[in-house]
């Protein structure tokens, strides 16, 4: 490795133009270009980027992902802790945002299109709109790449400007495989449920229903909420999963919500849905569904979901719901 001394000595200078509405997040100064002068100390950087010696890194943010990029490109090897290729760190540089490090590793030669353009998706996942805005004036960056995993990314994380920036892309498609919505129902962003649902391009009852299936499957009472307003949403699909699935996980909000609904039929499959609850200790669903009279009131339909209790996992929270079945079946007597 090089000492100390001949890495303060030895410096390269890389000029790039900063368009004028990325300069205006305030990550860069206000000229046109940004010369930056990769030396060892951050006192010389701060002095030639920003015109200042004062470490102002809520302009300008320099990460320790910044300096092993100098150190493995300015120099022509790495450093003892970064053993990254430059596209390897263009992608932990581009999810942290970290502006000042992506213009570099830019300009040094690093591809932003490496493994269907990985670093685009970063960004987008951290939602960092003023790199998400740079990166789509780059020729090589394809904002629909692998399957529209950008805007995937983006409604996953929640990150609603950048959906809404992506969309406004001839590119990208968000009724392709509908993946973006199923990420967002899932992970409950309901800002970014809202914004997709105005694209005609979305199909919310895709897949049979995929969409609110994942919203019951993680509990996302909001989205299920915002999804049975929807004229193509029909949550008794799959005979009834939607409900299925609020049961297992034990999701009684979700499960009250799908029961006040008059295309749920808690009957459906022989009333399998409590013995699902029961099966998987939901002793909170166990309990809503005795209180409605459409499976509370059927005394079969108990007594097989006490003798389907027997199997399944979480065993005190079984035996727990086994007594709620119990003492609901003394009160029928």
């Amino acid at each position: 490795m090089l000492k100390k001394a001949h890495c303060a000595a030895m410096t390269t200078t890389v000029e790039m133009h900063v368009p004028e509405h990325v300069r205006d997040h305030g990550l860069c100064d206000q000229s046109a270009t940004v010369i930056m002068r990769l030396a060892h100390s951050r006192k010389a950087m701060h002095e030639l980027v920003l015109g200042t010696t004062e470490c102002q890194c809520d302009r300008v943010p320099i990460s320790d992902s910044y300096w092993k990029a100098v150190g493995q490109c300015s120099f022509g090897r790495h450093w003892a802790s970064a053993q990254l290729s430059l596209d390897e760190q263009l992608v932990r540089c581009a999810e942290r945002g970290e502006f000042a490090s992506v213009l570099f590793l830019l300009a040094v030669g690093a591809d932003p299109s490496y493994q269907d353009c990985l670093p685009f998706s970063a960004v987008c996942g951290g939602g960092h709109v003023a790199l998400v805005e740079y990166l789509l004036l780059d020729e090589r960056v394809n904002p629909g790449a692998d399957g529209q995993t950008p805007l995937y990314q983006a409604c996953a994380c929640g990150k609603v400007d950048v959906a809404k920036r992506l969309l406004c892309n001839a590119r990208v498609d968000p009724g392709g495989d509908q993946e973006a919505l199923y990420g967002a129902c899932a992970a409950g962003h309901t800002r970014v449920v809202a914004l997709l649902l105005q694209e005609g391009r979305v199909d919310p009852g895709a897949h049979n229903q995929e969409a609110i299936c994942q919203a019951s499957d993680h509990g996302r009472v909001d989205v299920v909420r915002m999804l049975l307003l929807h004229r193509r949403v029909d949550p008794s699909a799959r005979r009834q999963w939607p409900l299925f699935w609020a049961c297992i996980n034990g999701h009684t909000a979700v499960l009250d919500v799908l029961l006040n609904d008059e295309r749920v039929d808690p009957r459906a499959r022989n009333k399998r849905v409590l013995m699902l609850a029961g099966r998987y200790g939901q002793v909170g669903c166990v309990q809503r569904l005795l209180l409605d009279p459409r499976v509370g009131g059927d005394k079969d339909a108990i007594l097989r979901a006490i003798a389907d209790v027997r199997h399944g996992p979480r065993e005190a929270e079984r035996a727990a719901a086994r007594q709620v079945l119990r003492d609901h079946l003394k009160t029928m007597a």
